[in-house]
């Protein structure tokens, strides 16, 4: 089950850095500078304050429940998917598969054959995880990467 409580989880976290009170474009320049001036030790330890914050409540313990962090830096605006973007929600299709869908003489995204995606990996091993520990690698591209 992928929201069992007790296995790992991975989340996305994103700070658009609003500066209230300045034009919008001062306020996409200074919000960049001060990404950009930030040292990744910086940002994960902000990361591991405003997660204390949010979940302490609830048992969190930063040093405890926290076993990595990834930072990437993006100095310009960055589109999020909304829930069920990928996989569907309450058992409705994902958009990405309605579009797939021709509707008239329009089609999005119809590629009649394709390889693997990571998101084709990532659905199968959600769906069973016993699979993945057994199953080679896999790249984007469809060929086996030779991990284990």
């Amino acid at each position: 089950m992928p929201l069992d409580p007790g296995k790992p989880v991975v989340l996305t976290q994103y700070n658009p850095f609003l500066l209230p009170g300045l034009p919008f474009p001062q306020q996409c320049t200074a919000a960049r500078m001060q990404l950009f001036g930030m040292t990744y030790a910086e940002i994960e330890s902000a990361v591991r304050a405003q997660f204390t914050r949010m979940f302490s409540s609830a048992g969190f313990d930063a040093a405890r429940d926290i076993a990595g962090i990834t930072t990437n830096r993006w100095g310009h605006a960055y589109a999020v998917a909304p829930p069920g973007f990928f996989f569907g929600e309450n058992g409705q299709p994902a958009p990405r598969e309605t579009l797939r869908k021709r509707q008239s003489s329009i089609s999005v995204f119809s590629l009649p054959e394709r390889r693997p995606s990571m998101l084709d990996v990532t659905q199968e091993m959600i769906s069973s995880p016993s699979s993945a520990a057994t199953s080679p690698a896999t790249s984007p591209r469809g060929d086996e990467t030779g991990a284990s």
